[in-house]
């Protein structure tokens, strides 16, 4: 073989290799994005379970809703709080998981498009409990600090971006 034959099959042999990288590379950016859908799939239906497995205490919030909206500071909630056990944990676990609700989308656990769908889901209820239990919160971050319950004004923004409130 000469040097021209030589050349020719290394084009040959340079030109399968360009060829089987980029269809592995192809291949590859394939499976990161299943990846991501996979996981944003798992995080999208623990936040789901994590919100239904609350659904009774966000009823009773809803229900007491009156009794919270006189809540005027620190004494009134601690008086709640001592009388009325269960609504106080209904108050604290909803809040709480709203919360990290928040704070697993500020961390972008959720893309586009499903952040948006999963906003516009829980947007209208979550709204009215974030307005029922915002004095309370806003109580709480007297008491302990201004960080506490932080994410439910996040996903307040977020959800109002969505809905356009």
């Amino acid at each position: 073989m000469d040097d021209s034959s030589w050349a020719a099959v290394g084009a040959v042999s340079s030109t399968i290799y360009t060829v089987g990288f980029v269809a592995s590379m192809g291949f590859l950016l394939r499976q990161v994005r299943e990846t991501r859908l996979a996981r944003e799939t798992e995080v999208l239906m623990k936040l789901y379970d994590r919100l239904i497995a609350i659904r009774e205490k966000r009823m009773l919030v809803f229900d007491s809703s009156k009794r919270l909206a006189a809540v005027a500071n620190l004494v009134a909630w601690d008086t709640i709080r001592r009388d009325q056990p269960v609504l106080a944990e209904a108050v604290n676990s909803v809040s709480m998981e709203y919360h990290l609700a928040g704070l697993m989308l500020r961390q972008g656990l959720l893309k586009e498009p499903v952040r948006a769908a999963f906003l516009k889901d829980i947007g209208e209820v979550f709204l009215q409990l974030y307005a029922i239990l915002l004095p309370v919160v806003q109580l709480e971050r007297e008491r302990s600090g201004i960080t506490y319950r932080t994410q439910l004004d996040y996903l307040a923004k977020q959800v109002r971006s969505v809905l356009r409130h």
